[in-house]
């Protein structure tokens, strides 16, 4: 059983923890954009926020329709981080009673 349950539980973490980096390189191209640092001419920028933005933007949407913005913030943003952080730790417990 360990056989299987090992590299799974691998590849789900690294899931997790690419996911989690996207978010965050996602909210700092935002700022970027929204402050004019970067600009959309850049065609590895676009391409980066255009691959982000179509990842991550179907998992903000529903959280965006119940999460008002509050002072300019989008907090549905802090909301799908502390999601992942939650789906990260629950997944690493059952891991460790699978285990034991």
């Amino acid at each position: 059983m360990d056989i299987i349950l090992i590299p799974l539980f691998k590849v789900l973490m690294l899931l997790i923890y690419t996911f989690k980096w996207g978010l965050i390189i996602y909210a700092a191209l935002s700022w970027l954009f929204a402050f004019n640092i970067l600009n959309m001419n850049n065609q590895f920028i676009y391409m980066v926020n255009d691959f982000l933005h179509r990842l991550i933007d179907p998992m903000l949407r529903p959280l965006r329709s119940f999460i008002p913005v509050a002072g300019g913030l989008d907090l549905s943003f802090l909301a799908l981080f502390l999601l992942v952080y939650f789906v990260e730790s629950m997944v690493e417990r059952i891991f460790m009673r699978l285990l034991m």
